[in-house]
């Protein structure tokens, strides 16, 4: 498969990958109950009769299925059945907050019992006759990461782009920031923005996290359109960072990482400025089976870098998803 379509993007996009996308099977589906609130959560699913594989697409903070309208091609292309939701807060899933764009989580495990009952009701719903290959990015890896230890007998293969097992906390220690956190969760202030978080706001490239400005603008235009506007996230809350930040240093702790079953490829953004490489060190160092491959000078969103990047990282996943699963000679 050729990969490199940079250069012709837009036409790639408008002619092959939206229509493919469009044309795939979507819905709702009910999630964990938020206290009294019943939270539905939209998905996607692209099934094929030979599919080698369940492939499950988990995104990140403030993300969206279109988001991955891209890779999620290229996965199919690959002889895989894919399926992708938008999860609590995002897209066009349920929002727990009336008045905030704020993102905002009951409790972080919400997200990965989300992802459990995702692959119950939609994608083994044919009863699950295939190897399930779950592939998260950033806040998606934490929440793969948490659902693979929960649940250890489901995923057969976990794919972690630049997981957030810690954020970047612009050097605040990460004792302080979740004490911060919890106090102004305790005052009444939960829902609020935390520190340096704000509303919606149009993205800028130059603060994006990708190179490619092709990939970002396209992206960048839909999110313009008036029909998106209502459906924006800001940025976090103290609640959801508070939350966030009691379940990351699980990710360091040998017991927790050790009930993992998953075979795991991790792959790391070079130049990440949004979550933490060296904590992805030590979690790929404590797992049973994690395989690092680092890609050099990329930003945080790999899925969407320049081919240059994009192209060896896609190879990388494809590769291992053949190991894990393997390939059937007859595509």
């Amino acid at each position: 498969a050729d990969f490199r379509r940079e250069e012709n993007y837009l036409a790639a996009m408008q002619n092959t990958i939206e229509p493919w996308f469009a044309g795939g099977e979507s819905g709702f589906f009910e999630g964990s109950p938020a206290a009294t609130k019943a939270v539905k959560l939209f998905y996607r699913a692209f099934r094929q009769t030979e599919a080698r594989a369940d492939l499950v697409i988990v995104h990140g903070f403030g993300e969206r299925t279109e988001k991955f309208a891209e890779i999620a091609y290229d996965f199919f292309q690959a002889g895989l059945n894919v399926y992708i939701y938008d999860q609590r807060g995002f897209g066009q899933s349920s929002r727990l907050l009336a008045k905030s764009q704020s993102v905002y989580v009951d409790h972080f495990a919400s997200y990965a019992v989300d992802l459990k009952i995702f692959i119950d009701k939609i994608v083994h719903s044919d009863g699950g006759k295939r190897p399930l290959v779950v592939f998260s990015h950033s806040m998606g890896g934490a929440v793969s990461s948490l659902f693979a230890q929960i649940y250890p007998q489901l995923p057969k293969a976990l794919i972690l782009s630049a997981p957030m097992h810690e954020p970047q906390l612009l050097g605040v220690p990460h004792g302080l920031a979740e004490a911060l956190a919890t106090f102004f969760d305790f005052l009444g202030f939960g829902e609020k923005y935390a520190f340096g978080q704000k509303a919606p706001r149009q993205p800028i490239f130059e603060k994006a996290p990708t190179q490619s400005w092709t990939r970002w603008n396209y992206y960048a235009n839909f999110l313009r359109r008036p029909e998106q506007v209502p459906q924006l996230s800001g940025g976090a809350s103290f609640h959801w960072l508070r939350e966030a930040l009691r379940t990351t240093p699980s990710f360091v702790d040998p017991d927790f990482v050790g009930a993992i079953r998953a075979r795991i490829l991790l792959l790391q953004a070079a130049e990440d400025s949004f979550v933490s490489n060296e904590h992805q060190d030590r979690f790929c160092a404590i797992a049973r089976l994690c395989t690092l491959v680092r890609i050099p000078m990329s930003k945080h969103e790999i899925y969407r870098e320049k081919d240059q990047f994009r192209v060896p990282y896609l190879e990388n996943i494809l590769s291992f998803i053949d190991s894990e699963v393997g390939i059937d000679k007859s595509q």
